[in-house]
């Protein structure tokens, strides 16, 4: 069956213009369920998640899980290095952002090296 597109309208051909554009959307939307649920089937085969499968996320392994916690346990709190004469409870290891009590001492003219513990 062919469709002679000379004898058609513009308002037909619009038509069918439109008719086609959206028969092209429901395909490709069916296309992608369709591939989609097929990568789900193979992720299940192998016993995995989809984003373990795509490499998004690591495989859950009990190895996996000792060397997370082993990593938590290696970092240890960094000693004070600066007291606040003021409120002596108030410390700063010399890491990060300076506090504000410090930072406001420092902008009256005083030295970081009269905080030194």
């Amino acid at each position: 069956m062919s469709i002679d597109l000379d004898k058609m309208s513009i308002a037909e051909l619009e038509q069918i213009e439109k008719n086609a554009a959206a028969m092209v959307s429901r395909k490709r939307e069916q296309a992608i369920a369709d591939a989609r649920q097929q990568v789900k089937q193979i992720a299940a085969s192998v016993g995995l998640s989809v984003e373990e499968l795509m490499g998004v996320s690591k495989p859950r392994t009990a190895k996996a899980k000792t060397a997370k916690a082993r990593k938590k346990r290696a970092s240890k709190p960094v000693a004070a290095k600066y007291r606040n004469p003021k409120k002596p409870e108030e410390t700063w290891s010399g890491r990060g952002r300076k506090p504000l009590w410090l930072q406001a001492e420092l902008d009256k003219g005083k030295k970081l090296e009269s905080f030194a513990i």
